[in-house]
């Protein structure tokens, strides 16, 4: 309703600006003469009306509440207050969770974290038994290798005492918390289950092992969880020169001449003749250089179970050399 007034409005506002102007054209439209008084009478009582009729049927408008506006907006402020606090707290965690690197997550029976077995014996440098629920079960470590000391294969490899030796320190007699890999499978092809070990304070022992220099990082086949963080301790160390890394950690022997110190006696018989210049006396012969690099990068020094049958190799003057190129020790 208040739009047809409205609309009333206008037509009594044109017709009181025509009718004002010319009075004729009003005159025309009633068919009767009217005066430039009649018009405003007319055509301004119309638009009084009019007007007074918008105001009557206009609709109301209602009241804004402006209490519960506020209410919101405070509610709105805390609320998002309270997610960027949240939101602080989330990446405080998630940053703690990323340098906590080395935190066991899984045991060996994929129980709880917190379960931990007993160290029955320590093989080597990464290879070790537990007591799991009453069965010994034979552990090898995930991407740790450290230096042999035990296979009958081979001859006790350099700095491989001493690993073993820091392993029996570390967890001989003690309780440790396993960690499985899904990359790398239950167990290897000997059947010893492969496993992270934590001691209870959180301490991953093969991380450890490998920024100390008693171990080398060691990828079988598929990359694992921890590898990078490994392979970023192995390169520490070697610039540390921690371990098996240090200057003259690994020396490898060379025969010494054979010499005598009783002079020979001098020879009494005339006949006796001088060598030949043409027949020297023949070379003492070489095994080969003392360290040869495989094409699968394993460093095998001379007199190893494997120098012999390793024909294609980069041949180095020392372990050192060797694994410094980027080599590893051999399994």
């Amino acid at each position: 309703m208040a739009t047809f007034f409205a609309f009333v409005l206008l037509l009594s506002l044109v017709g009181l600006c025509v009718g004002l102007a010319s009075p004729a054209i009003i005159s025309g439209l009633l068919h009767r003469k009217v005066s430039r008084r009649q018009v405003a009478l007319i055509f301004g009582s119309l638009a009084i009306l009019s007007f007074v009729m918008i105001g009557i049927f206009a609709p109301s408008v209602p009241k804004q509440n402006t209490a519960p506006v506020a209410t919101q907006v405070a509610t709105s402020t805390q609320t998002i207050e309270k997610t960027a606090t949240s939101t602080d707290t989330v990446q405080a965690v998630n940053i703690q969770q990323a340098e906590a690197t080395t935190t066991a997550d899984t045991s060996a029976t994929s129980s709880t974290p917190a379960t931990s077995f007993l160290v029955t014996h320590v093989v080597d440098g990464d290879t070790f038994d537990v007591d799991l629920n009453g069965k010994t079960e034979r552990i090898r470590m995930i991407g740790v290798d450290t230096p042999e000391t035990v296979d009958p294969r081979k001859p006790v490899q350099c700095f491989g005492k001493e690993a073993s030796d820091k392993m029996k320190e570390l967890i001989a007699g003690k309780r440790v918390v396993l960690e499985a890999d899904p990359t790398q499978g239950e167990r290897d092809k000997y059947g010893r289950l492969l496993r992270y070990p934590f001691l209870p304070d959180g301490t991953n022992v093969g991380l450890y092992l490998i920024q100390e220099g008693y171990a080398h990082e060691y990828t079988y086949n598929l990359p694992y969880k921890y590898q990078q963080i490994f392979k970023d301790a192995e390169n520490a160390a070697r610039i540390a020169k921690k371990g098996l890394w240090a200057d003259n950690a690994c020396p490898i022997a060379t025969p010494a001449p054979t010499t005598s110190n009783t002079p020979s006696a001098p020879s009494t018989s005339p006949t006796t003749a001088a060598p030949s210049p043409s027949s020297p006396t023949p070379a003492i012969p070489t095994d080969g250089p003392a360290v040869k690099k495989s094409n699968s990068g394993i460093c095998h020094q001379r007199g190893t179970t494997y120098y012999n049958q390793t024909k294609n190799y980069t041949a180095y003057d020392s372990l050192k050399a060797c694994l410094d190129s980027g080599g590893r020790m051999p399994k």
